[in-house]
C-alpha cells in the first residue's frame, strides 16, 4: 500500500487543483485503492460498481475491494459490459474474458489481429460480435468452437452503439479527397439491416468519431479544426466549439449528463451547455480524465488517468480556490461583493457569483478583523495603523488613523463607531469630532469624554447587533448582553434570572435576534429569551435564508427550519468540504461558505437529507469453521452454538458513514454498530428458536428494510421432551411395579378385612334381630295380660277392640323385623297404634299427642327399625304408669338440617321415683327398654353406620320432679 503523507481527513476533500469547481472526494485515499490509472467504469445490476484499471479488473461492493487477473494475460481492462449472468471485459492485447463463480475465464482470443477490441457486442453466451480497432470489420465469433466469419465491412472507420435488440453503426466511407459519415442500424433479432443514412457532409480526412454517452442517436465527430455535433434526427451537424479552446484529438470521452456536455480530456474537464456554450473549462486540471459515470445514486465518478477514481457527489456543491494560504478576515459590502484576506496579509475582492478573484495590489496588511462602512464605501481594518480599503477604487490605504485601532467595530451611523479600547466600550467619531450622542438612534450610559471618545462601560463588548427594523441595539459585554432602545434606559437580557453572554448575534426574520450562547440557539425580543434550543455541537457562524438558519460547527453546518423545528446536517456526503469557516452568509438562493483556501457555494434549498435507504445483504453466516447458507434457515445441534455473521450495505453516497443495527429476537435491544463495523458475534447461545435482523442505516439516519436469519439451536437430549417422556415412563414402570406388588398384597388385606367386617355384621345383625325376640314377646306379654283383664271384667267390646289393634300392631312388627330400617312414617303409624293400645290399657288416661314437624317429602327418610317404640315405652311404664292425675305424653318429630330430631317428654314421677318403686318390688324386674336401649344404638352405629345421639333430662318443678324429656337425634338420614 502507498506511503500516505496527508491524514485521512485532510486528504479526502482535497481540490484536485485551483480551479476545480466541484468538490470532490478521492475514492483511492477513502476505500484504499491502489490502482492510479482507470480505463472504464460500470455498475451491475445489483448495484456494485466494476473498475476496469491497468492492474486487474476491480469489483466494489460498497465496502470491500476484490480484484480480478488473469495470469497469463495483459492485465489492463476495459470495455465492462454485464449480460448473461456474467461480467464481461477486454484487454489492450486482444483477449476477452468473463468473469463466472468468483473466477476469470479467458472467452476468446484475438491477439492474431495484432490491435485491441474497440468493442463488442454480446449475441448469446457464446457468440460474440466483436470491433477489432483499426479493422473496417465487425467479425462474429463463436467462442465455444473458436471460429469466426464476417459480419460488416466499412470502408473506413466506424464505432457501434447497442440501443437494446438495436445495433447502430457509425462509420466513414471514404471518398476521393475527403470521408463520409454513413450511419447503419442493424436488428439483432433478425441481423438484418433496418436503415442507412449517409451524411451529405464532407469532412478532412483524417476525421475521429466519439460517442455520446447519454444522447440515444448523436454522435461527436472530430476534425482537425472544429468539433461537431451530428444529429441522426434531421440529418445536420452543429459545431460546439473551435478547436482552440481545446485540442480535438485530446478528448478521451464525451457525455451527456445534468443537461450539459461534459468532455473528459487529457488536459482536464470542459463542461458546454445545449448550445455548445462553454460553461467551464480547465476542471480538473491537473488530471488527465478517461472515464465518466453517474451510478444509480447519482454520484459522478471520473476514472483518471494517474489519480485514480475522484466522486462527486452533488454537482450543485462547487467551489472556487482563492489562494494557496488559509484565509483568515472576510467580509462583504451591500452589494455582496466578497473581500477576504489570507494569512500572508494578501486582500482579495470576488464579485457575484464568485467564481473570479482579483487581488487588491500594492496593499498588504496584517490578518485582523475587519468591518465594512456603508457609509463611506471603506473596508476598516482593526488593527493599530487603523488600515482601510476603499472599495469603490480598490485600493487600500495605510495609517488611516492609529487612533481608530480596535479589535472590534459596529458602525452607529456614517461618523460613530461602537467599539472597545483598553477594556472599556465606547463611542468614537471617526471625523475626530465629540460624539453627537443628540444624533445616535439609541440611549446610552455615558461616564466620561475625551476628544472624540464617549466611554459608555466599564466592560469590553464583543459583538453587536440590530433587529431588521433597527429599533434595538443589541451589544454582548463581558458580563452580559445589554439591549438598547431609543427611548429608555438600557437592560440586560436575562435567562432563569441570570444574565446571559452570548458568542454570535443576527438579526432574525420578523423580529429579535438570533444568538448562540455556548450550545444553545437563542431568539431573544427586547430583553426576553422567547425561544430556546439545545444544540448537538458547538457553532461558531451563522447566517439566516428566509425562515432557514445556517449554522456552522468544526465538520460540517447545520440548515434548520425555524418554521417546524426540522433539523438537517450539511456534511461531506453532501459534498460539502470541510474547512475552517470564517464567514457565512447567503447571496440569493446561495449559502456562500468562506473557509479554507477559497469559498464554497450551496444551493440554500438543496436537498441535504439522505433519502437514500442503503443496498443490505447478509454475505456470510459461519458456524466455526463451516459456512451456511443465509438464505436458508437451519437446526443446529446443541454445540454448534458459536455464530459469526457477516453483512454488508452500498450506499456510495455516505461515504462510509453507514451503520448497522442488529438483534436476535427473541431479545428486541438492538446493537448499533461503529463506522466500518459489519459483522456480529454469539458464543454459548442457550437452546432455543432465534431470528437475527440487520438493517443499515445512512449518516442521515434513513435505513434500509430489515434482513433476517433464522436458525434455531437444538436442546441436549437431557433437556428434551423425549427425554421427560422416557423419564416419566421409566418411573410410571417402577411405579406400576411397586404398586401392584403393594396393590396384591392390599388386595389380600382388604379380602380379610371386609370378611371380617362381613362376619361382624352378621353376629350384629344377630344380635339385633335376639333383642327384637326379647322387645316383642315381651310387649305381647303385656298386651295379653291387658286383653285377659278385660275379658275377665266382661269388657268384650273393649277387649275386641284391643285385640284388633294388638294384632295389626304385631302385624307391622312382623313386617319390619324382616327389614334393618323403616320410613319415619310408617315409624309414626306404629307408634300410634301402641299408644292407642296403651291408652286403653290406662282408661283413656293416657293423654298421648305426636306433633310431625317434618316435611311431608322427607317423611321417606329412613331411621333404623324400632328405634323410637323403646324409649316411648320407657315413658309410659316407667314414668306415667304411677303417676297421680293427667298423665301426658308429647312426642315432637322434627328436621334440622339433615338431622331427624325426635323428643320424648312425659309428666310422669321421673326416673328416681321409678327406681325406689322397682326396688321395693318383690319380682325384681328389670325393665327390657331400659338396658337395650345403649346396645340398641351401638349396633345401628356399626350395622347401617347411622350416629345417633341420645341424651335424657330431668324434668323439675317447684314441687320437685315433673317428668322426664329424652332427646334423640339421627345424624344424616338417608333415603331408600
Amino acid at each position: 500500500m502507498k506511503f500516505r503523507l496527508l491524514t485521512y481527513f485532510a486528504v479526502i476533500f482535497s481540490l484536485c487543483a485551483k480551479a476545480q469547481d466541484f468538490n470532490t472526494y478521492h475514492f483511492n485515499t477513502l476505500y484504499d485503492f491502489e490502482q492510479n490509472l482507470v480505463f472504464d467504469i460500470d455498475q451491475d445490476d445489483n448495484g456494485n460498481m466494476w473498475f476496469g484499471t491497468s492492474e486487474g479488473l476491480v469489483h466494489f461492493n460498497g465496502t470491500d475491494l476484490q480484484t480480478f487477473l488473469h495470469p497469463d494475460y495483459n492485465s489492463a481492462y476495459t470495455n465492462i459490459k454485464f449480460k448473461y449472468g456474467r461480467v464481461w471485459c477486454s484487454n489492450f492485447d486482444g483477449q476477452f474474458f468473463y468473469i463466472e463463480n468468483d473466477s476469470i475465464q479467458l472467452a476468446g482470443d484475438f491477439k492474431s489481429y495484432n490491435s485491441f477490441i474497440e468493442d463488442y457486442v454480446l449475441l448469446s453466451p457464446n457468440e460474440v460480435l466483436v470491433h477489432i480497432n483499426g479493422r473496417g470489420t465487425l467479425e462474429r465469433f463463436d467462442l465455444e468452437n473458436n471460429t469466426s466469419s464476417l459480419f460488416y465491412r466499412v470502408d473506413g472507420k466506424f464505432i457501434t452503439q447497442e440501443k437494446g435488440d438495436t445495433l447502430l453503426l457509425s462509420g466513414t466511407r471514404i471518398g476521393q479527397d475527403s470521408e463520409y459519415l454513413l450511419f447503419t442500424a442493424f436488428d439483432l433479432r433478425t441481423e438484418c439491416v433496418i436503415e442507412e443514412i449517409t451524411s451529405s457532409y464532407s469532412a478532412v480526412r483524417s476525421v475521429r468519431l466519439l460517442t455520446i454517452e447519454g444522447k440515444s442517436v448523436s454522435n461527436f465527430i472530430v476534425g482537425d479544426e472544429k468539433l461537431r455535433r451530428f444529429s441522426l434526427e434531421v440529418n445536420e451537424f452543429k459545431e460546439l466549439f473551435a478547436t482552440d479552446v481545446i485540442d480535438a484529438f485530446d478528448l478521451n470521452s464525451v457525455h451527456y449528463a445534468f443537461d450539459r456536455y461534459w468532455l473528459l480530456s487529457k488536459r482536464g474537464l470542459f463542461l458546454l451547455d445545449d448550445e455548445g456554450k462553454v460553461l467551464d473549462q480547465n476542471l480538473f486540471a491537473n488530471l488527465i480524465l478517461n472515464v465518466m459515470f453517474i451510478d444509480d445514486e447519482g454520484n459522478l465518478w471520473l476514472g483518471t488517468q494517474n489519480e485514480g477514481i475522484f466522486i462527486i457527489p452533488n454537482i450543485n456543491v462547487r467551489s472556487y480556490k482563492i489562494t494557496d494560504s488559509s484565509l483568515q478576515q472576510a467580509t462583504f459590502d451591500e452589494d455582496s461583493v466578497l473581500y477576504v484576506s489570507d494569512n500572508t496579509g494578501r486582500h482579495f475582492v470576488l464579485p457575484p457569483p464568485y467564481q473570479s478573484a482579483r487581488q487588491i495590489e500594492g496593499f498588504k496588511a496584517s490578518p485582523a478583523p475587519q468591518f465594512y462602512n456603508p457609509y463611506d464605501k471603506t473596508i476598516r481594518i482593526s488593527h493599530a495603523n487603523g488600515n482601510m480599503i476603499d472599495t469603490r477604487a480598490l485600493k487600500g490605504k495605510e495609517k488611516v488613523d492609529p487612533r481608530l485601532g480596535f479589535k472590534y467595530a459596529y458602525f452607529l451611523n456614517e461618523r460613530v463607531l461602537l467599539l472597545h479600547r483598553y477594556s472599556r466600550s465606547c463611542l468614537i467619531d471617526i471625523t475626530g469630532m465629540p460624539v453627537d450622542t443628540t444624533s445616535l438612534p439609541y440611549r446610552f450610559d455615558y461616564y466620561s469624554e475625551e476628544g472624540n471618545v464617549t466611554y459608555i462601560r466599564e466592560s469590553i463588548a464583543t459583538f453587536a447587533c440590530e433587529d431588521r427594523e433597527r429599533a434595538h441595539l443589541y451589544c454582548n459585554f463581558i458580563d452580559g448582553l445589554r439591549v438598547y432602545y431609543p427611548d429608555k434606559a438600557p437592560a440586560y437580557v436575562k435567562l432563569r434570572n441570570e444574565p446571559i453572554s452570548v458568542r454570535r448575534m443576527l438579526p432574525a426574520e420578523d423580529e429579535g435576534i438570533w444568538a448562540i450562547k455556548s450550545t444553545d440557539l437563542l431568539k431573544i425580543v427586547r430583553d426576553s429569551v422567547v425561544y430556546s434550543r439545545r444544540l448537538p455541537k458547538p457553532v461558531y457562524r451563522m447566517t439566516t435564508w428566509k425562515h432557514y438558519l445556517f449554522l456552522s460547527y468544526a465538520d460540517g453546518i447545520y440548515r434548520l427550519d425555524t418554521r417546524s423545528g426540522e433539523f438537517e446536517p450539511i456534511d461531506r456526503t453532501d459534498g460539502y468540504r470541510r474547512a475552517r469557516v470564517i464567514k457565512l452568509f447567503t447571496a440569493g438562493d446561495t449559502l456562500v461558505i468562506v473557509g479554507g483556501e477559497g469559498v464554497q457555494k450551496l444551493s440554500c434549498n438543496m436537498a441535504v437529507v439522505n433519502s437514500r435507504k442503503p443496498s443490505l445483504s447478509i454475505t456470510s453466516f459461519r458456524l466455526r469453521q463451516r459456512e451456511l447458507d443465509p438464505d436458508s434457515t437451519y437446526a443446529l445441534d446443541p454445540e454448534e452454538n458459536q455464530l459469526h455473521i457477516e453483512f454488508n450495505a452500498r450506499l456510495f453516497s455516505s461515504q462510509k458513514q453507514i451503520t448497522y443495527h442488529y438483534r436476535l429476537l427473541p431479545d428486541t435491544n438492538w446493537t448499533i454498530t461503529a463506522h466500518g463495523q459489519s459483522t456480529a458475534s454469539y458464543a454459548n447461545l442457550a437452546p432455543g428458536n432465534y431470528n437475527f435482523e440487520v438493517k443499515a442505516c445512512n449518516e442521515d439516519g434513513v435505513c434500509s428494510e430489515s434482513k433476517s436469519l433464522q436458525f434455531s439451536i437444538a436442546r441436549p437430549f437431557a433437556q428434551t421432551g423425549w427425554f421427560y417422556v422416557l423419564l416419566v415412563l421409566s418411573a410410571a414402570l417402577i411405579v406400576f411395579v411397586v404398586l401392584r406388588y403393594r396393590f396384591r398384597i392390599r388386595s389380600k388385606q382388604q379380602r380379610l378385612i371386609l370378611e371380617q367386617q362381613r362376619l361382624r355384621q352378621e353376629v350384629f345383625k344377630s344380635k339385633i334381630a335376639a333383642i327384637r325376640s326379647q322387645m316383642n314377646p315381651h310387649f305381647m306379654f303385656n298386651a295379653l295380660n291387658s286383653i285377659q283383664e278385660f275379658i275377665i271384667t266382661n269388657q268384650q267390646e273393649v277387649a275386641g277392640e284391643y285385640l284388633a289393634d294388638f294384632a295389626d300392631l304385631m302385624r307391622k312388627y312382623l313386617n319390619q323385623s324382616r327389614n334393618e330400617k323403616i320410613t319415619i312414617s310408617e315409624e309414626v303409624e306404629t307408634l300410634e297404634i301402641y299408644l292407642r293400645l296403651e291408652n286403653l290399657r290406662f282408661d283413656d288416661q293416657l293423654n298421648c299427642r305426636i306433633e310431625n314437624n317434618i316435611p311431608p317429602h322427607w317423611m321417606d327418610a329412613e331411621i333404623p327399625v324400632m328405634l323410637l317404640q323403646p324409649f316411648v315405652e320407657n315413658s309410659v311404664k316407667h314414668g306415667l304408669l304411677h303417676k297421680e292425675g293427667v298423665k301426658t305424653l308429647l312426642i315432637s318429630l322434627d328436621k334440622e338440617g339433615e338431622d331427624f330430631v325426635c323428643t320424648i317428654e312425659d309428666n310422669g314421677i321421673g326416673r328416681e321415683a321409678s327406681v325406689r318403686i322397682n326396688t321395693r318390688r318383690v319380682d325384681k324386674h328389670r325393665s327390657f327398654a331400659t338396658t337395650a336401649i345403649n346396645d340398641r344404638v351401638d349396633l345401628a352405629h356399626k350395622s347401617l353406620g347411622v350416629n345417633i345421639d341420645l341424651e335424657t333430662i330431668d324434668l323439675y318443678d317447684d314441687h320437685g320432679a315433673s317428668g322426664t324429656k329424652v332427646c334423640l337425634r339421627v345424624q344424616h338420614v338417608f333415603y331408600s
